[in-house]
């Protein structure tokens, strides 16, 4: 009996231990509680699944997938039933940090599109896993029920399908509102046109109604000559404000010209086009010299540094934004008549006198920084993005080949020798410069002009 005592004891001891163990697998079972963690290797190997997509776009599905699931492991606990809308929001819109590296991720509206969409596909793939529950805040993600789908033997290409795309088309973000009273216009441009599909149908109207509202925004109109004009097509589609990957912006280009072609054939004529002297830019009047170099004054502003030099170095040195980018305190050098220059090195190198009216400026650009360039960061662009955001009202943001051709109207205006302003300014071309000389002040007296002209 107390043998028989004694092994009942054990047996009880054993099975209580495997209860132990049994419950501990089943806590730590992927989906059992909930848990995101134990989810992500199932999730990942349901995205891998996905058939349709290329290599590229398939690893960087798998990338966010996993920044996302690392994610809500941080901020829920590791469970699923913790996770709000609020939290794959957060994350969507990149309002995070890398905890390891503390680096905040793109905040461009491409990239955000590109979270939302891999969201929706984790989303999508923890439900048919097992993993969330249908009823979770965050199954609303892969609702995909206001996306109207065509009826069953209809092709893309099908011309009913095309038109109710087109009329039934409407962009879903935060530009829906402002984009309202435009819509119009571009399904008239995008049916003109003739797309050759619906899905085609679609890129077309998005591109050309952002078009749209960049030339209401920014030129004050929505005529089709001055939106699809070629040298505004290349302004919206170059501008390093939209944050647009170079796929993107060759996409929207190549839609602008086929549209443009359709809409105002004028302006793009079939054939090869001859070959002239590209228009040269307006340069500012006096008067707008004068704002811009206020506004870059003006205190309360970020980049303080970088937008003084910025002003001074487009409309006080006629600079180009790469030749700007690469310079620093170093490269102010002092002249006679306590002037200042800036020593240039591209093909050649040169020194460019600064205008007398933004000394002052490289001066306290000079004393601001506190490296041996004036644009820390590494992107070339940064000061074509800076540009954007000097603006002056009713000019709207600097543009910094008119800030040099103001820069070269000036010393045509002060009398500067060709030869000397040829050096200075860098290369200039008889076409840009007969180009400057209309744009310079009234027309001189022709008896002045002969008795100017007596010198030789």
């Amino acid at each position: 009996m107390t043998g028989n005592a004694a092994d009942r004891g054990q047996g009880a001891a054993d099975r209580t231990d495997r209860a132990a163990v049994s419950a501990e697998a089943v806590r730590n079972r992927p989906g059992a509680t909930g848990s995101i963690r134990g989810s992500i290797p199932l999730i990942l190997a349901r995205l891998r699944e996905i058939e349709g997509l290329s290599p590229a776009t398939k690893s960087n599905l798998l990338w966010l997938a996993k920044s996302l699931l690392e994610y809500l492991v941080r901020v829920a606990g590791d469970r699923w039933v913790n996770v709000t809308q609020q939290m794959t929001d957060a994350w969507c819109d990149g309002n995070w940090a890398d905890p390891e590296t503390g680096r905040r991720p793109g905040r461009s509206l491409l990239l955000k599109k590109q979270r939302r969409w891999a969201a929706r596909r984790v989303v999508r793939a923890a439900i048919a896993a097992g993993q969330l529950p249908s009823d979770n805040a965050m199954a609303g993600l892969a609702d995909t029920s206001r996306k109207r789908r065509r009826p069953a033997g209809v092709g893309d290409d099908d011309p009913g399908h095309i038109e109710l795309t087109i009329e039934l088309w409407c962009p879903r973000d935060e530009q829906s509102r402002a984009a309202a009273p435009l819509l119009g216009i571009a399904r008239d441009w995008v049916t003109h046109t003739g797309p050759p599909s619906g899905s085609a149908a679609t890129a077309w109207l998005r591109i050309v109604t952002d078009a749209l509202l960049w030339s209401d925004g920014e030129l004050g109109t929505t005529d089709p000559d001055f939106v699809l004009h070629p040298r505004n097509v290349e302004e919206f589609t170059m501008d390093p404000a939209r944050g647009w990957s170079d796929g993107r912006r060759a996409q929207a280009r190549t839609v602008l010209r086929r549209v443009g072609r359709a809409v105002c054939p004028q302006l793009w004529p079939e054939g090869p086009r001859p070959i002239g002297a590209i228009d040269a830019v307006v340069p500012y009047s006096p008067v707008d010299d004068f704002l811009f170099r206020e506004a870059a004054l003006m205190a309360g502003r970020k980049l303080r540094c970088e937008r003084l030099w910025l002003t001074s170095a487009t409309l006080g040195a006629g600079l180009r934004g790469i030749e700007a980018f690469r310079l620093g305190p170093r490269d102010v050098v002092e002249l006679d008549a306590g002037r200042l220059g800036i020593k240039v090195q591209r093909d050649r190198q040169r020194i460019v006198p600064i205008r007398e009216r933004y000394t002052a400026l490289v001066v306290e650009a000079r004393d601001l920084c506190g490296s041996d360039r004036f644009f820390e960061g590494d992107n070339p662009a940064a000061p074509s993005s800076l540009a954007t955001r000097l603006t002056v009202q009713g000019l709207g943001r600097l543009q910094i080949q008119r800030a040099r051709a103001t820069f070269v109207c000036a010393h045509i205006n002060a009398g500067t020798p060709l030869d000397v302003l040829h050096e200075i300014a860098g290369p200039i071309t008889g076409a840009y410069l007969h180009q400057m000389l209309a744009r310079c002040t009234g027309p001189v007296d022709p008896v002045q002009a002969a008795n100017r002209g007596l010198g030789p």
